[in-house]
């Protein structure tokens, strides 16, 4: 949601695509649904301005973040990054992606899951090439080693 509005409040148009309706429903409503100071404001201006636009049908689009919950499950003895969401984020992106658009991976992984997971899945579902006909970055730090190797 930061990243969505910062785009946002530089002039940008923005979708704010989730898979929960009530997320969507809450945003339409000029709500934020997570705790972010200053958020709320600065998100309330720019959907009053148009520019950020809840919405639960994703479209094409020139870049595209992925921002989804990745919790720890425990296996074995080990607290491992669960990053299921995030190859469903990854999958569901994959038939809009087209040459040149940029995926910005948000969320918390564990090292190479940018490349390796979400970059093959798209590579996989389309025609595109990472860092040749497609790009994709990690805005986040990884997390712990020790806490999300799967």
């Amino acid at each position: 949601m930061p990243t969505s509005v910062t785009f946002a409040e530089a002039g940008y148009e923005v979708y704010g695509y989730d898979v929960n309706e009530e997320v969507i429903k809450t945003l339409k409503n000029g709500k934020i649904h997570i705790k972010e100071p200053n958020l709320q404001q600065s998100f309330e201006k720019v959907l009053n301005l148009g520019k950020l636009k809840p919405t639960s049908k994703l479209e094409k689009s020139d870049v595209y973040i992925i921002c989804v919950p990745t919790p720890f499950v425990k296996k074995e003895d080990k607290k491992l990054s669960d990053i299921t969401y995030v190859k469903e984020a990854a999958k569901e992106i994959s038939p809009f992606v087209e040459k040149g658009a940029l995926v910005i991976l948000e969320s918390t992984v564990p090292p190479m899951t940018r490349d390796e997971v979400v970059g093959k899945i798209i590579e996989d579902q389309t025609s595109l090439k990472l860092n040749e006909t497609f790009f994709l970055i990690a805005q986040k730090g990884y997390c712990l080693e020790e806490y999300c190797m799967n």
